[in-house]
């Protein structure tokens, strides 16, 4: 519990984009990914990026050729609306190129963090911290948030019988979170 990470303040998300947007357009695309997804960093660097049959842009973690954490990472994130905005689905694959995990958290955790706050509690991964802290207090439901950051469900009805939510559900909530 005290090395537990904790979520970023929508305050110092404001500072930590408007810091991030001063690096070159493929830190920002990995930056700003990593923010509006919650996607592990290694989960970043392993997701295919696809398009559905209805146009709407989506990281793909299900192929069974890659190692992830849980049963329950193996998942589909949508893109959110904002990264749409930033044309993060053409710019990523190229910013995934060029810069090496461990130097993007590197970055983060020395240079960019650093400016905003001294706390061990707030890395890189609190990413995942905030994005759920949001979805939360935005009323989204707790196995969707759940689902968007594959992690497996308390109740073995959902985890072993109920569907899991349609894609457009996991669209529709994730675009609720608004950062700037």
């Amino acid at each position: 519990e005290k090395d537990e990470r904790e979520s970023f303040t929508k305050d110092e998300i404001k500072k930590l984009i408007s810091i991030i947007n001063n690096y070159d357009e493929y830190k920002q695309a990995i930056y700003k990914t990593l923010l509006y997804t919650g996607m592990r960093i290694s989960e970043l660097y392993k997701a295919k990026l696809k398009k559905s049959e209805d146009d709407i842009y989506y990281f793909d973690l299900t192929e069974n050729n890659i190692k992830l954490k849980t049963k329950n990472s193996y998942r589909i994130i949508p893109l959110h609306k904002k990264l749409i905005e930033l044309n993060i689905q053409n710019i990523l694959p190229t910013a995934l190129e060029l810069n090496k995990m461990n130097w993007i958290r590197r970055l983060f955790n020395e240079k960019i963090k650093t400016q905003i706050t001294s706390s061990n509690k707030k890395v890189l991964y609190s990413f995942r911290h905030t994005i759920a802290t949001e979805l939360k207090y935005l009323n989204v439901k707790s196995e969707i948030i759940s689902e968007i950051l594959g992690h497996s469900n308390s109740s073995i009805t959902l985890d072993r019988y109920a569907s899991r939510y349609t894609f457009e559900v996991l669209k529709k909530e994730i675009d609720k979170v608004e950062f700037i």
